[in-house]
């Protein structure tokens, strides 16, 4: 009997553990054996480049961390974030284990919450979860994942393909375009670089969100090749990016809402009137550029739908004292050339954020009461108007 036990031990010794998920960087994978071929070879060139933890051999891709997959077996959703990484394996193996009961339909509540519905009004950096802290040294030298473009352009069926804050590097190919059921293509917070891509074929794209890389040249080519898409979201903030903004592609885009464009290299003159024609526009966000025209023509003609304008710190000029009344939330003027008076108290009573301070000698002016609530003006909580303009 004993050696009976001995022998099983042996043998279970013997055997490879192939459901465990690796741990360590560029593990071979493989897939199930009912897994599509097509997207599993995808899959595993993914993980090659980036290395991804828990993605187990010889399990079905389809409940792989981050991976939603159709009724056929087909991948349609790629979500992962910085901690997904097997860099970061040793922080998530600490977090409480799911278990692996769930169904396909519990998976896929799961990664439709971490797909992002659509980025902050305004043009900040998204409040994140709390994450271990990492010595900056020790974040240096983990190999940078590249991202894998060619791997990806397989994914046929792929609706939704998010990769935030991954420190991926590489250049965003036209190699994309493959993707022609695409609906939103989040690559925000990486070290991607070179041109901007053109996806002329990425005629169902509602969301691109390419914010906090180094992309760089200019704008023209990306804003004409979406002209068939429906995109609804679209940002390029925090990148290195120059030259004019063309108004005749942009007014193309109708069913643009949200367009981030802030922290730029950006200069010329500032498009209000092609910006005016977009129906739907309710965020506006070009901070940190070198603009110049009128701001007040842009709040005079833009949609009723604007709810964020943030322009501060450019060259824009204008006086604001005329400014319709509208359902503005969030006004961010600060920063520029701004003259005359400002805005009528009465036509500022929905705004929750307020900033107007002026580069210019001769600065605006006001009574130290009109835009105080109890004076019947803003109800701005967050009233970042300088006082120096009463001075």
């Amino acid at each position: 009997m004993l050696r009976l036990v001995a022998a099983a031990l042996t043998l279970a010794a013997a055997s490879p553990e192939r459901s465990r998920p690796h741990t360590h960087l560029f593990v071979e994978l493989s897939c199930g054996p009912r897994d599509p071929s097509v997207d599993c070879a995808a899959l595993v060139s993914v993980n090659a480049h980036i290395g991804v933890a828990g993605w187990a051999t010889g399990e079905s891709f389809c409940g792989w961390p981050g991976v939603l997959c159709d009724d056929d077996g087909r991948v349609i959703a790629l979500s992962l974030r910085e901690m997904d990484l097997k860099s970061n394996a040793k922080e998530k193996m600490k977090e409480p284990s799911k278990g692996k009961s769930d169904s396909h339909i519990q998976r896929g509540k799961r990664l439709r919450k971490e797909v992002p519905r659509q980025h902050v009004k305004r043009d900040e950096v998204a409040e994140k979860e709390e994450e271990p802290f990492v010595e900056p040294s020790l974040r240096q030298c983990r190999k940078r994942p590249v991202f894998p473009h060619r791997a990806l352009a397989k994914l046929e069926r792929l609706e939704v393909l998010s990769l935030i804050g991954l420190n991926m590097t590489g250049t965003v190919p036209p190699s994309l375009n493959a993707l022609s059921s695409l609906r939103e293509l989040h690559l925000a917070d990486n070290s991607l670089s070179g041109s901007l891509p053109e996806l002329d074929d990425l005629t169902q794209l509602q969301a691109l969100h390419l914010d906090g890389n180094g992309f760089s040249g200019t704008l023209g080519g990306l804003l004409r090749s979406l002209a068939k898409s429906p995109l609804r979201r679209l940002g390029l903030s925090r990148n290195m990016l120059t030259g004019h903004l063309p108004g005749g592609a942009l007014e193309k885009l109708k069913s643009l809402e949200s367009f981030r464009l802030g922290g730029n290299q950006l200069d010329g003159p500032f498009p209000a009137v092609s910006l005016a024609k977009l129906p739907n526009l309710t965020n506006v966000s070009v901070w940190g550029n070198t603009f110049e025209g009128d701001a007040s023509l842009f709040l005079e003609k833009a949609s009723s739908t604007l709810k964020t304008f943030d322009a501060t710190d450019n060259n824009l000029r204008g006086d604001l004292r005329e400014m319709p009344r509208r359902n503005l939330e969030n006004l961010r003027l600060g920063g520029n050339a701004l003259e005359g008076s400002l805005p009528k108290p009465a036509n500022l009573r929905d705004v929750a954020s307020l900033q107007l301070w002026s580069e210019m000698p001769d600065r605006t002016t006001t009574e130290e009461c009109d835009l105080e609530p109890t004076c019947g003006g803003a109800s701005a909580a967050n009233l970042a108007l300088s006082r120096a303009l009463d001075d």
